[in-house]
């Protein structure tokens, strides 16, 4: 399932770091900012925050990191595209689990939004050790059924800071960016007539576990039942962790489930950089995964001060955030990048600021069959910005992969040669898109 975030036309994509804002305008300097732009930016930067900071966004991350490996094993034992993940696969059970805690997606969009039932039931699916996760499931008036999930919750999340800064002239239709608030407003609509922020905040709390909708739900019948309400939204996170049993490798608490997350995260990512040339790239995941963790165990709600801090542009705690974290690849519709460097970090010049986007390029290869490359014009503005000729071709569109024997390699090219396949021609089950 396609993961990508999205707010109207811009969008983000989570664990290659890449926003990309509806705007023919220049967004290389944030002090020069398009002023309409600003709450698309904050929307997908939100949604930046939950992929470095929540157990779930770094989790997602492993997930990605476990498929390219698969994806490159099997393309390289001559495995039709797009790849198919057997039951018997070793990365089965943890796709299977994704699936359930990602839920419901962007295009899935009742008739009627008003929520009938919210539930938690066995999802069918064993696991190796023979547990049988469950999932939740919200049923609308028009009888249709979703599962509810991390998509949901983070799309949210990010609609209601958003909407908290900067009051919506346009309010999304879809259903992923109401859901959280449906949900409350279904089981204890008391917190949410309190304060939106409540919801917010339960959002945030449900993301630091691996299973975002089963917390937040369990968590808000909890409340339910005792029918507490917090003296500050703060409170909700000391609440969700003390109302959320888990045992996982000896790992029981909030904190030490971030730090597993975030381990791991680091260790798969930064793994498939084997390349030298890429190892500045590396170093960036790390350490801004690492100062992400260390913000969220200072500040567990840290995301309330962003709230509270007002517009971005004079926004004290989103300047401290920028300084503390940076920002991801950030690109317009006219394929211009730029990256927020965080601060001391020193191997920001030497980063390739295409190579995470690129990535993602290889990994629909794998997953979707999509051969066609998407950074065409990204590539003719680099290099018309070097003043160095075009080397955008025709097997930009139909055979990317051949460009990994050029001596001057692009992204996809570089990933290519990088991931061993220099000499792997892929095949297709049919007709090549």
């Amino acid at each position: 399932m396609d993961d990508t975030r999205q707010s109207f036309s811009s969008f983000y994509q989570p664990s290659f770091f890449r926003m990309n804002l509806a705007t023919p305008k220049s967004v290389s300097d944030l002090n020069n900012f398009p002023e309409e732009v600003w709450p698309a930016y904050l929307h997908e930067y939100v949604h930046f925050l939950q992929d470095i900071s929540t157990s779930d966004g770094l989790s997602n991350a492993a997930t990605v990191i476990n498929y390219i490996r698969y994806g490159v094993s099997q393309v390289k034992e001559g495995k039709p595209l797009p790849l198919e993940v057997p039951p018997d696969a070793i990365i089965a059970p943890q796709q299977q689990l994704r699936a359930i805690y990602l839920g419901a997606g962007l295009k899935q969009n009742p008739k009627d939004k008003s929520v009938i039932d919210v539930r938690l039931e066995d999802s069918g699916i064993v696991l190796p050790d023979e547990r049988i996760p469950k999932q939740v499931v919200v049923e609308f008036a028009s009888g249709e059924q979703f599962l509810f999930g991390s998509f949901w919750i983070g799309e949210s999340m990010a609609n209601i800071v958003e909407g908290l800064i900067y009051p919506q002239e346009k309010i999304p239709v879809r259903v992923a960016y109401h859901a959280a608030e449906l949900v409350v407003q279904h089981i204890y609509p008391v917190l949410a007539n309190q304060s939106r922020e409540n919801v917010l905040a339960l959002c945030d709390a449900s993301l630091l576990f691996w299973h975002p909708g089963q917390s937040f739900v369990m968590v808000l019948k909890k409340m339910r039942e005792e029918q507490w309400l917090p003296t500050v939204p703060e409170d909700i996170y000391d609440f969700s962790r003390k109302n959320i049993q888990f045992d996982y490798e000896e790992i029981s608490t909030v904190e030490g489930l971030l730090a597993y997350s975030a381990a791991q995260a680091i260790e798969f990512t930064t793994s498939v950089f084997t390349a030298d040339k890429f190892l500045p790239n590396a170093r960036w995941i790390r350490e801004i995964i690492l100062r992400a963790e260390l913000l969220r165990n200072k500040q567990p709600a840290f995301i309330l001060q962003l709230v509270r801090g007002g517009p971005l542009k004079t926004n004290r705690f989103f300047a401290w955030l920028l300084n503390w974290l940076g920002s991801p690849l950030t690109t317009n519709n006219d394929d211009e990048g730029s990256l927020a460097p965080m601060a001391d970090f020193s191997d920001i010049a030497d980063m390739h600021l295409d190579l995470f986007r690129a990535m993602r390029q290889v990994t629909a290869l794998f997953m979707e069959g999509k051969v066609a490359c998407e950074m065409k014009s990204y590539c003719q503005r680099s290099q018309e910005e070097q003043d160095q000729p075009d080397f955008v071709d025709s097997r930009c569109t139909n055979a990317p992969w051949q460009r990994c024997k050029d001596q001057n390699l692009c992204a996809f090219g570089a990933i290519w040669r990088m991931w061993g396949l220099t000499d792997v021609v892929p095949h297709f089950a049919s007709a090549a898109t």
